[in-house]
C-alpha cells in the first residue's frame, strides 16, 4: 500500500509519526496521512540568473538592428551573435554610448545589403 511513496518521504513520516503519535505506532491510515501530507517539492523552478546590464544593452542593440532588416541569413545571424557576445564581454561594467553605437554600426555592417 505504501509502495508508491519515495523512501525519503517514508523516512520523514516515520520521524513525524514518533513525534506526533504518542501511542506509537500509528494506524496505517495515520501513517499514510503523514506520508502523503504536505511535502516539499523535489525540483524547484529557479528563475534565470540576472543578466548583466551590458548583456541586456547588447541584446537590445542587436534586436534593434534585426528590426531594421527583412531577415538575415543564418550565417549572418550566427556572426552577429558571435560579434555581439565578444563585444559586450569587452565592455566591462561601464557601457558608453560610443560602445553601443560601435556595436550597432558593426552589426549593421554584417547585415549589409540584407536591409
Amino acid at each position: 500500500m505504501l509502495g508508491g511513496y519515495h523512501k525519503t518521504d517514508l523516512d520523514n513520516a516515520i520521524r513525524m509519526a514518533i513525534q506526533n503519535h504518542p501511542n506509537f505506532p500509528p494506524s496505517l491510515g495515520q501513517f499514510e496521512a503523514l506520508v502523503s501530507g504536505p511535502k516539499p517539492q523535489r525540483t524547484t523552478y529557479l528563475p534565470a540568473p540576472d543578466s548583466p546590464r551590458n548583456r541586456k544593452i547588447a541584446n537590445k542593440t542587436m534586436l534593434n538592428v534585426m528590426m531594421q532588416t527583412n531577415g538575415v541569413e543564418s550565417f549572418t545571424l550566427k556572426n552577429m551573435v558571435l560579434l555581439k557576445n565578444a563585444l559586450y564581454k569587452e565592455w566591462g561594467e561601464k557601457v558608453s554610448k560610443k560602445d553601443v553605437k560601435d556595436l550597432h554600426d558593426e552589426l549593421m555592417g554584417l547585415v549589409g545589403d540584407q536591409i
